[in-house]
């Protein structure tokens, strides 16, 4: 009985992933895996897009055909002379990208260089990009070459005309792009929010808001603006991190202290910095005289300076609590401490 369940369910998955079995005298190749009860299916060179039922919804024009999300299909026309290149199976298929919805109608023309995920009912699309590894960028962050950047919307509308440098899409409410080689934000509409006058720092730092505030470089010195635009924190520090329960830690000629939102320095500048450090559950990890201790955000001490610094980029110690524990080195052991500061050795 269980045998005949699990033949039947096969059956049905079969049926419902790719169309007919008779599809299979009719094509050269069926690809179920794109999603949206629809297959790829292909005559000889070139693909076409089929129902769950078999009925066929689009010319056979396509170099190729993947998933893209829930709603759409994306598809590929390549530049190749020979199709059958073997990049074309490394995903870096040199060519036009476009969207297809689930009645297999075009809602892009099929111009993008990139076609990156939709965030917040917006996708960031590229025209003209020099270096191309995959159409689409599951996480989208700056550091592409080349072409302009834009944004569609699901109707697969141009809403935000493609004139940026770059762009790592909408994670919020707000985007960041690089403009004329100066980092900024536009809102949904396009509205420059955060004008395009800082360092393009993106080789350094993803430009996320953390509590209502980003990290960006001015003139070579890092500082924090607000969701307005307005400068919260002054731009003289080294580097910053981002905040985390309210502050956030600073680098200032070699040393590591920790301001507020109102840009006070609410923690001295003394400590080293070999760790950008946050605070988590109430606590942050420091280095005072060679060695790794914990404060609170008072900056007294809450757990002595005792633990090893780890300098080897290959044993990277991230010194953040969870559920009440930490990993550090004690003497050369590694080991778990909570918040009392009590050691326990990792077999």
């Amino acid at each position: 009985m269980k045998k005949s369940i699990i033949i039947l369910f096969s059956i049905f998955l079969l049926q419902y992933i790719y169309p007919t079995e008779n599809l299979k005298d009719q094509y050269d190749e069926i690809d179920g895996s794109i999603g949206n009860e629809l297959a790829a299916v292909r005559k000889g060179k070139k693909w076409g897009i089929v129902d769950k039922n078999g009925k066929q919804l689009t010319p056979f024009k396509y170099s190729n055909i993947e998933k893209f999300d829930d709603n759409f299909v994306l598809v590929n026309i390549n530049t190749f002379k020979n199709p059958y290149d073997e990049n074309y199976y490394k995903g870096m298929w040199i060519g036009k990208y476009g969207l297809v919805d689930k009645s297999g109608r075009e809602i892009t023309p099929i111009k993008y260089s990139i076609i990156s995920e939709f965030k917040n009912g917006l996708a960031a699309v590229n025209i003209g990009l020099r270096r191309q590894y995959f159409a689409t960028h599951v996480e989208k962050y700056m550091g592409t070459e080349g072409g302009t950047w834009g944004f569609i919307d699901e109707r697969g509308k141009e809403v935000i005309p493609l004139i940026y440098d770059d762009t790592e899409g909408f994670e919020d409410e707000l985007a960041p792009v690089l403009y004329k080689n100066k980092i900024g934000f536009i809102d949904k509409s396009g509205k420059e929010i955060i004008p395009c006058i800082y360092d393009p720092s993106w080789k350094y730092s993803y430009h996320r808001f953390s509590e209502g505030a980003v990290k960006l470089e001015l003139n070579g010195k890092w500082g924090f603006v607000d969701r307005e635009g307005k400068n919260i924190v002054p731009f003289v520090y080294d580097y910053v991190a981002s905040f985390s329960e309210g502050v956030a830690s600073v680098e200032l000629d070699g040393k590591l202290g920790f301001v507020d939102k109102k840009g006070e320095v609410v923690i001295p500048i003394i400590y080293g910095t070999t760790y950008m450090t946050y605070f988590d559950e109430g606590l942050a990890a420091v280095e005072l005289d060679g060695k790794i201790g914990f404060i609170d955000k008072n900056g007294d001490t809450a757990i002595p300076f005792i633990y090893d610094v780890i300098r080897d980029k290959y044993q990277k110690v991230n010194y953040f609590f969870h559920d009440g524990k930490v990993r550090v080195v004690l003497n050369g052991e590694w080991g778990y401490i909570d918040k009392k500061g009590n050691f326990t050795p990792k077999f």
